[in-house]
């Protein structure tokens, strides 16, 4: 409601904005364990504290900024421990061997325990229930800019493609946790990826 009033002390209409409900899921558990080997460092328990103050706070997405070589992607893993949550991780679709391989490395999960969404088939099987078991969903950016695409130049043909709508994808993979990488190569994608997320 803030928001809308907002929106409307600058000139813009109630009637010129479509208000969605996206409708609130119960988020998957996850058995995400990191390896022994691992302890976090002293930025990276910073980084940890700094998000669950945020997440105390009401704050819906947390930014978490830690020079390179510092562990950005061991804290997110660290972070998907502690929540005990599905956990999704959206990058450039030339990391994604990168973090298969990271998955391996710092945590105990196998790669059957991921979720691979490159390509529009798998969007459409996941509305179909074809994936259902999995800990990780590691998603293409590229991917996900074409699906809110088609979604945007038509929503009917969208769901006849897909078999669902941006909306609706998050509750599907009942993800508890979603995490981005290199976000800042595809800003736009980011800022609609948060658009259709609910709450």
């Amino acid at each position: 409601k803030d928001f809308l009033m907002v929106l409307s002390m600058e000139g813009v209409h109630q009637e010129n904005i479509e208000t969605i409900h996206i409708p609130d899921y119960q988020p998957e558990k996850a058995n995400i364990q990191v390896k022994e080997q691992f302890v976090p460092k002293e930025s990276q328990t910073k980084a940890l504290d700094f998000t669950r103050r945020m997440n105390l706070l009401g704050a819906p997405s947390v930014l978490v900024e830690l020079p390179t070589g510092e562990g950005k992607t061991v804290t997110l893993f660290f972070y998907m421990q502690e929540k005990g949550l599905r956990a999704g991780i959206v990058t450039s679709a030339r990391y994604i061997e990168e973090w298969q391989k990271n998955i391996v490395k710092y945590t105990k999960s196998s790669m059957d325990r991921v979720l691979l969404v490159s390509g529009g088939r798998v969007i459409n099987d996941i509305f179909r229930g074809v994936h259902e078991d999995f800990d990780y969903v590691l998603m293409s950016i590229q991917t996900l800019r074409e699906f809110f695409t088609a979604y945007d130049e038509s929503p009917a043909a969208c769901l006849d493609t897909y078999g669902g709508t941006p909306f609706e994808l998050w509750g599907k993979l009942k993800l508890g946790i979603l995490g981005g990488d290199e976000m800042h190569e595809n800003l736009k994608t980011g800022y609609l990826m948060h658009t259709f997320l609910p709450g």
